[in-house]
């Protein structure tokens, strides 16, 4: 049966899909959110792009409610470009301050979602706080394009800290098997 954590009252909790739907179902109210591990995206539960791929434990984080959200934007998150989550009715009053808080240079709902100004770094993710709630890396993370060697070891040194298996590190493309571009460290 498929497993995910989902983040709920600031706590993280191993739930299958029919404790997720009855979760769902007892508390309406409390919208559903979902993260993607391996882009440092978030988005609807729903979006044609999030559900692509396979879905282990280590890929998805779902997350609850306005303190969800907080969450993922406090663990680094930025929105799905496919499903825009910041057009959603009431995110960025419900947002705003921990958006706010952690990126201080954003001032709407549209540079927050501006790929210029937050671009896709999965190395953005505050990897400290999720990896000991979930216990390993999703396979591969996706970080910019051109990074140099140095940039590179950095990021290996940092994760192999967190976890001793650090995923793959690589970038989009769309001519590499699997739309991923490893690096060679």
């Amino acid at each position: 049966m498929n497993e995910y954590f989902m983040i709920n009252n600031d706590n993280f909790q191993k739930m299958d899909l029919r404790e997720i739907a009855v979760y769902k179902k007892e508390n309406p109210e409390d919208k559903l959110w979902s993260a993607r591990l391996s882009t440092g995206l978030f988005g609807h539960t729903f979006c044609p792009a999030g559900n692509r791929g396979p879905k282990k434990i280590d890929e998805v984080l779902l997350a609850a409610g306005n303190n969800g959200l907080d969450r993922l934007i406090l663990y680094g998150f930025i929105p799905c470009p496919v499903c825009k989550p910041e057009t959603t009715e009431g995110f960025w009053d419900k947002s705003k301050n921990m958006i706010k808080q952690i990126y201080r240079n954003i001032n709407s709902p549209e540079e927050f979602a501006d790929k210029s100004i937050l671009p896709f770094d999965a190395l953005w993710i505050d990897w400290e706080n999720i990896i000991p709630h979930i216990g390993s890396f999703p396979s591969r993370l996706y970080i910019p394009q051109g990074l140099d060697k140095k940039s590179l070891k950095a990021a290996k040194k940092r994760l192999k800290k967190i976890n001793k298996q650090i995923p793959a590190l690589g970038y989009y493309d769309a001519n590499a098997p699997g739309r991923f571009n490893e690096y060679k460290i």
